[in-house]
C-alpha cells in the first residue's frame, strides 16, 4: 500500500528588458529584385521570471529553477530564431519578389508602347559611414522588355567629403538615351507639320523662288509641309557641367496635295540643358531646367526638284544662341504628408527666335497642369552628374 504522490499546479512566466540583434544581407535576383540573407540574430530575453504555483512539490522544483529558465530560455531564443529566419528566407523574400520593377508610361497613342523598368544593378553597399545603392532605369519596349544595348556610365562611389549630406545621388544619360532608343526603334520620332504652323515665307512654294527656284516653278502657289524624322538616334551626354543634346533631323518639304516630297534637308541641331535642385530665390525648395539653342547646320539630302541653296536656306535659322525652354517645378516638400488642398506648380515656356536680322519671330508659351501636393525642405541636398 502505498501513498499518491500526485500534485498539480502553474507557472507565471515574466520577461522584461528582451532585445534583438538582427544582422541582414542584402542581395540583388539576375532581374533586380532586392533579397534578404538573415545573419547574426540574436535574442536578448533580459530578465526571465518563473513562479510556481499549487504544486505539492513546490520546493523541489524551485531547487531546479536556475536550470529550468536557462532551459526556457535557450527554447526561446531558438524557436524565435527559426520563426524570424524562415519568414526572412520565405515570406519576406516572396513579397520582394512580387515587387513590380515595371510601371507604365501614361502617356498617350502612339507612343503608349514603352514602360519603365527599374531594380538594383549590384548588391547594395553598407558601411560605418553610409549606404548606397546602385540603381538602373531604362525605358524599354512593353512588347519585349529587354535593356537596350547600351553601356551605362560609371557610377562613381561616396564622396567622403560631402559626408554631411543626407543624400548624394548620382545620375548618368543612361535613363534618357534607353528612351530614346525605344522610341527611334519604334519609328515614333517623328513630326508632321502643316503648312498653318510654318511661318509666313516658308509655308507656300512663292517663298522658295531663291532657295529652289524649281520648287517654285514646277508646284506654283502651293502649301507647303513639313515631315520631321530623326535621321539618326539623338545623342544626349550629362556631364557636371550640363547636359549635352545632339539631334539630327531629316526634313521633308512637302507639297501639300499633291503629297509629294520635293527636297529633303538634314539639320544637326546642338542643344544643352542645365538643371538645379534647391531652393530658389524665395527659399522655395525647386526643380528648375533650362534648355538652350546652341546652333544648327543644314545640309541637302535629296531634291527632286534641282538645285537647292542649302546657305540661303541657314539665315533663316537661329544664329546665336538663345534660352528654347525654362521649366521650373517647385513643391512644399513634407517628410510625413502629402496635402491634396496646396499646390505646386510647372510651368513651361517655349520660345523660339530669329536671327537679329530677320524682324519676324515666333513665341510660344504653354501651361501643364499643376503640380498637386506640398512639404517643407528639411533635407541637405546635393546632386552630381556622371559621364
Amino acid at each position: 500500500m502505498g501513498d499518491d504522490c500526485r500534485g498539480s499546479g502553474h507557472v507565471d512566466i515574466s520577461i522584461s528588458g528582451a532585445s534583438v540583434n538582427l544582422g541582414v544581407l542584402v542581395t540583388s535576383t539576375p532581374d533586380g529584385h532586392a533579397q534578404m540573407t538573415p545573419e547574426n540574430i540574436n535574442l536578448n530575453l533580459g530578465d526571465v521570471h518563473l513562479s510556481f504555483h499549487g504544486s505539492l512539490w513546490d520546493w523541489l522544483i524551485n531547487i531546479f529553477k536556475g536550470f529550468i529558465t536557462r532551459t526556457v530560455k535557450s527554447g526561446v531564443s531558438s524557436a524565435f530564431t527559426s520563426v524570424l529566419t524562415d519568414f526572412i528566407r520565405t515570406d519576406l523574400n516572396k513579397l520582394l519578389l512580387n515587387v513590380p520593377l515595371t510601371l507604365p508610361l501614361h502617356v498617350s497613342a502612339p507612343y503608349n508602347i514603352a514602360a519603365i523598368r527599374f531594380g538594383l544593378t549590384q548588391n547594395p553597399t553598407f558601411t560605418a559611414q553610409y549606404m548606397g545603392a546602385a540603381l538602373q532605369g531604362d525605358i524599354v519596349p512593353i512588347a519585349n522588355p529587354v535593356a537596350p544595348p547600351l553601356t551605362p556610365s560609371t557610377i562613381p562611389p561616396f564622396n567622403a567629403a560631402s559626408g554631411s549630406r543626407y543624400l548624394q545621388m548620382h545620375m548618368s544619360s543612361y535613363t534618357a538615351l534607353s528612351a530614346v532608343y525605344t522610341y527611334y526603334h519604334a519609328g515614333l520620332m517623328h513630326r508632321a507639320v502643316d503648312s498653318s504652323s510654318i511661318p509666313l515665307g516658308l509655308n507656300n512654294t512663292r517663298g522658295f523662288a531663291l532657295i529652289a527656284p524649281g520648287f517654285a516653278s514646277a508646284y506654283p502657289n502651293h502649301a507647303v509641309s513639313l515631315n520631321l524624322v530623326a535621321s539618326s538616334m539623338p545623342a544626349i551626354g550629362i556631364s557636371p557641367s550640363g547636359v549635352n543634346i545632339t539631334l539630327p533631323v531629316n526634313i521633308e518639304f512637302i507639297v501639300e496635295g499633291a503629297n509629294t516630297v520635293a527636297f529633303t534637308l538634314q539639320a544637326v541641331t546642338q542643344l544643352d540643358a542645365a538643371v538645379h535642385v534647391g531652393p530658389d530665390s524665395s527659399g522655395t525648395l525647386a526643380i528648375s531646367a533650362v534648355l538652350q539653342y546652341l546652333s544648327s547646320h543644314i545640309s541637302v539630302v535629296s531634291s527632286n526638284v534641282g538645285s537647292v541653296n542649302a546657305g540661303l536656306l541657314q539665315s533663316y535659322v537661329p544664329c546665336h544662341p538663345a534660352q528654347l525652354h525654362v521649366a521650373c517645378a517647385r513643391a512644399h516638400v513634407s517628410l510625413s504628408r502629402v496635402h491634396p488642398s496646396r499646390a505646386g506648380w510647372l510651368t513651361l515656356c517655349s520660345r523660339m527666335w530669329r536671327c537679329p536680322r530677320s524682324t519676324s519671330s515666333l513665341q510660344t508659351v504653354s501651361h501643364y497642369p499643376r503640380l498637386r501636393g506640398w512639404a517643407s525642405p528639411t533635407l541637405p541636398f546635393s546632386t552630381t552628374m556622371a559621364t
